[in-house]
């Protein structure tokens, strides 16, 4: 179901116009510099953030200006974004609800992909946008997407017209999909992961019987592309709708969890490799590594909540080589949650400023930074 941003109840921010001043002439003069250079934009950069929280009406105040430059108001938009003032929200949310010029509705959903993680109105507003008329803002709106609005681009493939906008949500979601996002089942049952054509897909089959609390165990394929199906392994468990299972960067190799340990499948030598005792596997975002979990030693921990369950944070190349143990996590599994999983089995892995994080549920579970794969040394982290 599509998010949109409804009129009914919305208020349009208001503000006091200013009238001739030399700040108001600053501003409209830097917004509207038709220097591209990056030194010039630089400066003017520096000089507008150094403004004080009396630059946020000047700003509005532009944004709404029929008798200003295109150009100046979509600026005006994102430097309130950018400044995190008080009035960014209300007027981005305003100019992509009401106005009529694409390029402004576009540079609003850029400003509101910059509050959105920290407001949830804003990330609201963002996938309302996926209903916009105009190619550029839809495209705009899919650039802020993540991990859990894997079913809203999947409404959007279904329905999208535009072959641009499709192939972008296309690979949107077969990359969420990889890094944890449920899948959708056909008319027959089966569970297919997104593909171009051309191109091989999995294919999962769950065995026959009724599922138990969203907790399924069946076989994976893989489809070439020309009706046959290549067996990959029986015993893949699937909660939630999470498939433990994805193709490596250059799609030469399947990494999967099978009877809880971790495989790659090279599909050129048809070899497995036995990386070891696992669970949850999925890609580290702009790596060729994987990050997957093997339970602590330590074991699990009865609480009054239900189950803590520890895990070990192990990471391992797409080769099958440089595994070691990079951490830990803490989880609670609950019995009156998904036939008392762990919840890591429906955990994704999504991208940070400076990393990469693990989550269960949209709450971070773990964290690390991509500086700590230069710097830190190799951990031992042979399967036991």
């Amino acid at each position: 179901m599509m998010i949109g941003l409804g009129a009914c109840g919305y208020r349009p921010p208001t503000f006091s116009v200013p009238g001739p001043s030399e700040l108001t002439t600053r501003v409209r003069a830097l917004l509207s510099s038709d220097d591209e250079s990056a030194a010039e934009y630089r400066r003017a950069r520096v000089e507008l953030e150094e403004m004080g929280p009396e630059i946020d009406t000047v700003l509005v105040a532009l944004a709404y200006d029929p008798t200003a430059r295109a150009v100046v108001r979509a600026n005006a938009l994102m430097l309130l974004a950018d400044r995190r003032s008080h009035a960014a929200l209300s007027t981005l949310r305003w100019t992509l609800l009401t106005s009529r010029e694409e390029i402004m509705r576009a540079a609003a959903v850029m400003g509101l992909h910059r509050l959105a993680p920290d407001s949830p109105e804003a990330d609201n507003a963002v996938r309302g946008a996926l209903s916009d008329p105009s190619r550029l803002v839809r495209l705009n709106a899919l650039q802020g997407m993540d991990v859990q609005d894997a079913t809203m681009i999947r409404e959007l493939v279904r329905r999208e017209r535009d072959p641009q906008v499709h192939f972008v949500a296309r690979q949107l979601l077969a990359l969420f999909e990889a890094r944890g996002a449920p899948l959708a089942n056909d008319p027959g049952g089966l569970y297919r992961t997104t593909l171009f054509q051309g191109e091989s897909g999995l294919v999962y089959r769950p065995n026959a019987g009724p599922p138990q609390a969203r907790i399924v165990s069946g076989r994976l394929d893989l489809d070439s592309g020309n009706g046959r199906l290549l067996p990959l392994a029986d015993d893949v468990e699937m909660v939630r709708d999470v498939l433990p299972a994805f193709f490596s960067l250059d799609r030469s190799a399947v990494v999967l969890e099978s009877a809880r340990s971790i495989l790659i499948r090279d599909l050129e030598t048809r070899e497995t490799i036995f990386v070891g005792p696992g669970v949850a596997p999925r890609p580290i975002p702009f790596t060729n590594a994987i990050v997957f979990l093997r339970q602590s030693p330590e074991g699990p921990r009865t609480t009054a909540d239900g189950t803590e369950l520890r895990y070990d944070v192990l990471r391992v190349e797409f080769t099958g080589e440089n595994l070691r143990r990079i951490g830990e996590l803490r989880v609670l599994a609950r019995p009156d949650r998904f036939g008392y999983a762990s919840p890591v089995r429906w955990m994704t892995v999504g991208e940070t400023g400076d990393g990469w994080v693990l989550r269960v549920d949209g709450e971070p579970i773990f964290q690390r930074s991509h500086m700590f794969e230069i710097q830190e040394p190799a951990e031992d982290a042979e399967a036991s």
